[in-house]
Parts: structure tokens; C-alpha cells; sequence
């Protein structure tokens, strides 16, 4: 389960008074913020989250903090395969996640994270 979706679900269940099973808490997920940039395109933040599924893998998601400037692209990179993606999407038993921010008019991205 996505870890604002956690949230939403743990705030929903929280009001109803209702009681919750799930194998993730949050005191178990990681979340993490940073400014990326694309050369010569701009900069913008990325989070991503993540909680480890057992034998080195993990399940998680990034997200945009804040607007993204034009011409701007998203990479990612899953355990050394990178691809065209979404600003906001979600991975699953994977051991390495990293961003990075691409300049779609000359093609230089910035620095993996």
C-alpha cells in the first residue's frame, strides 16, 4: 500500500474508530525528500518512500513535491533499468530506486538519486 494512502487509510480508521490489519506500519517506511535539478531545464523536489518486503527488496513511491518546470522529464532507474516515467507513480520488490531529472531540449539529466 502506498504510504499516503496508508496515511489516508490509518486518519480514515483513526475517525471511525474501527480497527486496521496491515503488514506495514509506518514506524516501518522510510520517506525522503530532494531537490533535483536538469541541467539548463530547472530544478524540482522529489520524494520517494519506501518499506522493505523481506530479502533485500523493497515496495514504495515517488512523488513531486511542488510544480514541475516545462520541458522538464522524469527517469528511473529500477535496479539498473532505467525508463521514462510519471511524476508520481510506485515501485514493488525492487532493491534500488533512484531518480533523476532530465532537460527534454538538449536530453542532460542531473544527477540519480
Amino acid at each position: 500500500m502506498p504510504i499516503r494512502a496508508l496515511r489516508a487509510a490509518l486518519a480514515t480508521a483513526a475517525i471511525a474508530g474501527s480497527a486496521l490489519t496491515m503488514t506495514v506500519t509506518p514506524a516501518q517506511a522510510t520517506e525522503a525528500c530532494k531537490t533535483l535539478n536538469a541541467p539548463g531545464g530547472g530544478s524540482a523536489t522529489m520524494c520517494k518512500s519506501w518499506f522493505s518486503v523481506g530479502g533485500g527488496y523493497y515496495d514504495g513511491e515517488w512523488w513531486s513535491e511542488g510544480p514541475v518546470p516545462t520541458k522538464v522529464a522524469l527517469k528511473v532507474i529500477e535496479d539498473g533499468w532505467q525508463h521514462s516515467a510519471a511524476f508520481s507513480d510506485s515501485y514493488h520488490h525492487r532493491k534500488v530506486v533512484q531518480l533523476k531529472l532530465c532537460y527534454t531540449l538538449t536530453g542532460q539529466c542531473g544527477t540519480p538519486w
